[in-house]
Parts: structure tokens; sequence; C-alpha cells
């Protein structure tokens, strides 16, 4: 769980999200985790990862955002970006990566491995069957801008692999930021911290 002063938002899909009012603040940065569908393990490969890396790549261009941190999991995701724009388009830049990822995995296994869509499969109430590499909804949006409440956040993201038993350091596992921050070694992702602020002293 996060840390008890850093409180996320839960988005429900389908009825609840269509009423999510995102609070696209210009100057607040965000914390966004969504997750693969029904929780499946779509992201344990190097394949799937790099699907997400280029698109978030991609999507911090073209929606004018910084990246803070980042974590891929195999069953959920967190990026926490800082947007440029005024007004800032998050929930875009969102919607494009997820569409991105979900399209080019959804091509590749009806290529090389057909047999494994079933675990995409989401039937509808209408009977219509669609095949989804992430879960319904908008997942976790938080807007942070209080410096210790943005370093729990970074702290907190960057834990996930060693609480889940992934790694024993957080500078070990290659999909996160966390290598970056601790050992200065090169980031999957480009990170742009300029206008992070600075870890608060230790009470």
């Amino acid at each position: 769980m996060p840390p008890n002063h850093v409180r996320l938002v839960r988005v429900v899909d389908p009825i609840e999200y269509k009423r999510l009012k995102r609070r696209e603040v210009a100057g607040q940065a965000r914390a966004l985790n969504f997750s693969c569908f029904n929780s499946r393990p779509f992201l344990r490969s190097d394949r799937a990862c790099m699907w997400l890396a280029d698109a978030v790549r991609v999507n911090l261009d073209k929606h004018d955002c910084h990246l803070w941190a980042y974590c891929f999991m195999p069953t959920h995701v967190h990026l926490f970006v800082y947007p440029q724009a005024d007004p800032p388009s998050v929930g875009l830049f969102l919607e494009s990566v997820k569409k991105s990822v979900a399209l080019r995995a959804k091509h590749w296994t009806q290529m090389h491995a057909p047999h494994r869509l079933a675990v995409m499969a989401d039937a509808r109430p209408d009977g219509r069957v669609v095949h989804r590499f992430w879960e319904r909804g908008g997942g976790y949006d938080r807007n942070l801008f209080k410096a210790r409440a943005i370093w729990s956040m970074i702290d907190y993201i960057h834990r996930n692999p060693v609480t889940d038993g992934l790694c024993r350091r957080t500078g070990d596992w290659r999909w996160s930021s966390a290598g970056w921050y601790t050992d200065k070694a090169e980031s999957v992702l480009p990170l742009n911290v300029s206008k992070r602020p600075p870890r608060p002293e230790r009470r």
C-alpha cells in the first residue's frame, strides 16, 4: 500500500469512470497507476515492456510531459509525470499510451500466439467479445504538489519490485527509474526532473 499521506484515488469502470473528473491542473505532478486486464502478468516479458516504453517515450513528447519516476510491474504500471502544457492533457497522454500498447499486443498475439487471445477476452453483456490488455477504466490518478508527498510517492513507486519479492534492491529492477536515482544507472525511459522539488530533510 502507498504511504498513509499519499492517498490514491480509485477510478472505477465502466459506470463511475464516465463521471471521472481528472484534475488537469498546471504545475501539479500526476501519479498514474493502471493495471493489466484481470491483473494478468502481461508485462512479465521484455517484449511487452518495450512496447510500453516506446509508447510512453513518444507520448511524453507529444503531450509535453516530464517523467519523474516509473516502474513497470508484471501486472500493473506506475508513471509519475509532470505536465508542461497549460492546460495539461495527462488524460490524453494515458489514453494514447494504453491504446498503443493494446494494439501492438493484440496484433502480436494474433500473429504469433493466437491461442493466448483467450486470456485477453472480455465478454460484454451484449454478447460482444473484446480483447483487452488493460483493465477497464483509468486506474488511479493522483495530483501531487508538496515536496514531501512527491518524494514519498517516488519512494513508493521504486519499492514495488522489492515489496513483491521480484528483486532485493530497488535499483536492481530494470523496468524502473530506481537505478537512475540510486546508482546513476542508465534509464530505459528519459527522465526530466528539472522541475521536481528537492528531497526534504528528514524530520
